[in-house]
């Protein structure tokens, strides 16, 4: 059997093709828009301050008598630094100390953040 199309019936078919892709585009455009509208609106805004200043510093300290890499440590640490133990690890690496011994009337020189 053979069949023949009205042209009543391809400008339907026409139509509908052309209805969907219309569709398909727009639809298209509008996950687009989304996509890249939310990154650069996102991107755009100021980011918030750091929780802790980023500059690292250093001073000197003069050792007292009865002071120790601790105790030096817990009245200059910071909260930037993990912990006591990290914080004279570093100190001990800025200072060329292989053990944990200090002089006093000695001069350390200590990290800190301003």
């Amino acid at each position: 059997m053979y069949y023949t199309h009205t042209r009543k019936h391809v400008n339907r078919l026409y139509r509908l093709r052309r209805q969907t892709c219309l569709i398909l585009i727009t639809l298209m455009v509008v996950i687009f828009g989304i996509l890249f509208g939310s990154s650069f609106f996102t991107s755009s805004h100021p980011k918030a301050a750091p929780e802790y200043p980023e500059k690292l510093y250093y001073t000197s300290v003069k050792v007292e008598e009865g002071d120790s890499l601790w105790s030096i440590a817990e009245e200059n640490m910071s909260a930037q630094f993990d912990s006591i133990p990290a914080y004279i690890e570093e100190i001990k690496e800025i200072n060329h100390i292989t053990d944990d011994t200090i002089d006093s009337g000695a001069y350390i020189t200590i990290p800190y953040y301003k």
